[in-house]
């Protein structure tokens, strides 16, 4: 458990390192009004984006490693530090077996980047999104909560899951109390209109 703590807070001191980036890139990624980001249900349309990331098969435990080996990438290859990390799940942990998860974490990339492994260029082109805000501990119950009230509320909207699911950290993540990590996401869930 410590050694778990001590990774993360190496992750968190690398995301310190680019947090006042954050905010100025936060408005250059989507065609959201930031305003509208203050909301927090809603259905947004936005432009497909190119990004790099890093790869991952396994347990969500291996977030340090996913996130020094971005952030230390990113600094060699000379990608900058005005980005907002994310991650993207490809499989529902409640029903994968956790050797065969697949996950990247990543950053959006502003104009032509010639990205070299072990980063990859990938493109996110999911236009239409359910997004929620989600604000409190990483590591406790209301974080799945939240997910289930997205898709629900979703469903209510007349739309469908269409795809992977994005976390997009937007305020810098610190340890509460009781020793849990605790910050602000924007979850990004694409979606379809149900026929």
């Amino acid at each position: 458990m410590e050694r778990r703590i001590g990774s993360l807070f190496l992750v968190f001191a690398l995301l310190l390192l680019f947090s006042l980036a954050v905010a100025q890139d936060e408005q250059k990624e989507t065609s959201v009004k930031p305003e509208e980001k203050a909301v927090e249900f809603q259905i947004i349309e936005m432009d497909s984006f190119n990004y790099a990331a890093v790869e991952m098969t396994g347990s969500f435990e291996q977030h340090d490693v996913a996130f020094q080996t971005i952030y230390g990438e990113a600094s060699m290859q000379g990608l900058g530090a005005d980005w907002v990390p994310f991650g993207i799940y490809y499989n529902d942990p409640s029903s994968t077996p956790v050797d065969e998860l697949k996950w990247e974490v990543g950053f959006a990339l502003a104009g032509e980047h010639e990205v070299k492994a072990p980063l990859k260029v990938k493109t996110w082109g999911f236009t239409l999104l359910a997004t929620r805000v989600y604000e409190g501990s990483f590591e406790s119950e209301a974080m799945g909560n939240a997910y289930a009230e997205l898709v629900g509320w979703t469903t209510t909207k007349g739309y469908q899951p269409a795809g992977p699911i994005m976390e997009r950290f937007v305020s810098m993540p610190e340890q509460n109390a009781e020793g849990q990590w605790v910050g602000k996401l924007e979850i990004w869930m694409p979606v379809a209109k149900v026929q």
